[in-house]
């Protein structure tokens, strides 16, 4: 455009001067004041061109990258996921909540509350986020049980009869039993017992059964996990202690959900309404006012990664309007002083939003 703008300047000011008369070639004199108005002008349309790509170039943020399903069995298709950045897209307008949950975090690393702590928020309708300690990564532990039920309605859409199925628990899952625990399930999967697939997700979402997980993962069976990771582009953790995750890698799961993109949208109702039923409420659930739905789910690790245990709890906040997501995701020595932790920053979260929407008194 600046070219094309130079060029016509250019012509104008070599065209001879007309009148009625006829043409003629301007004096000398007006030819040289010509030039310089010329050059002049030149001058003028290369700083307003690097003006304008300076003004361009600011507006770097990286193009939007689709996150699809894992396809190789598809030959027409390429289900969509979600749509993602290469880096996370932090919104001017939330900078403020990043920096009070940091200041929370430190706050409470200094006062020895907490050994770490990474949070990541996501306005689900909007695609803004922001991320706090995101280098951190931790065990996901029971929260990768979302996944297993997951992979199990995945099933169940192909063939609806799999939700009937009945499976015995036999004394081989005794090991499993979470008698004494902090977080025990009220009502839990006995050994001995007979159970349909859909009563083991039931059990294993609402109570955190990890008897009921069990069974459920092997009725899933480890071919089709593995292909439900490879799906939702989540790593895959086999064992407890390792620590594979971040909390924006967790939100992928609750995203999916949230689209109605992987499972039907349904089930996907379905799914986030059982999430919403969870019996942990001592984290997010605490830190909103009493009656907000909150589908979450939590997850435990407790003293088997050197002198510290985890807990963590992530899923979506529905403020009026403006669902947000939160995962927060803790490491310390004192469960219930974890339970404070994350309480408090759902509070941070939920008043900050509160504050530019004022929807709830």
């Amino acid at each position: 455009m600046v070219i094309l703008k130079y060029a016509i300047v250019a012509q104008l000011v070599r065209a001879p001067a007309c009148h009625v008369g006829g043409c003629r070639f301007k004096s000398g004199r007006s030819r040289q004041m010509l030039y310089v108005k010329k050059h002049i002008l030149s001058v003028i349309f290369l700083v307003l061109g690097i003006c304008a790509g300076f003004i361009l170039d600011k507006d770097n943020s990286p193009l939007p990258q689709s996150v699809r399903e894992e396809s190789s069995s598809y030959k027409f298709i390429n289900p969509l996921l979600f749509v993602d950045y290469g880096t996370i897209q932090e919104d001017d307008e939330y900078v403020p909540l990043k920096k009070n949950i940091t200041n929370y975090i430190d706050k409470a690393i200094a006062e020895e509350k907490v050994s770490e702590a990474s949070v990541y928020f996501r306005k689900l309708n909007l695609g803004k986020s922001i991320s706090v300690y995101s280098e951190k990564t931790y065990s996901p532990s029971s929260m990768l049980k979302v996944v297993n039920m997951v992979a199990a309605l995945r099933i169940a859409e192909l063939d609806p009869s799999f939700l009937s199925k009945r499976i015995f628990i036999s004394k081989s899952y005794s090991s499993y039993l979470q008698d004494g625990d902090r977080y025990e399930p009220k009502l839990p999967v006995k050994i001995g017992g007979t159970y349909t697939i859909k009563e083991l997700v039931e059990h294993t979402i609402i109570e955190s059964d990890n008897v009921a997980n069990k069974a459920l993962k092997d009725a899933v069976g480890e071919e089709i996990l593995n292909k439900t990771y490879e799906d939702l582009n989540m790593p895959k953790v086999d064992l407890a202690a390792d620590r594979g995750y971040n909390p924006e890698y967790y939100s992928h799961l609750f995203r999916a959900l949230y689209n109605g993109t992987y499972l039907s949208k349904p089930v996907s109702e379905k799914v986030l309404e059982l999430l919403s039923n969870t019996l942990f409420n001592k984290g997010i659930v605490a830190g909103v006012p009493t009656g907000t739905t909150v589908s979450h789910k939590f997850g435990i690790n407790a003293f088997t990664v050197g002198p510290y245990a985890e807990l963590h709890d992530c899923g979506i906040v529905y403020y009026p309007e403006h669902p947000y997501f939160v995962c927060i995701m803790t490491r310390g020595n004192d469960l219930a002083t974890l339970e404070t932790i994350i309480k408090d920053i759902s509070t941070i979260s939920w008043e900050f939003v509160n504050s530019i929407h004022k929807l709830v008194p």
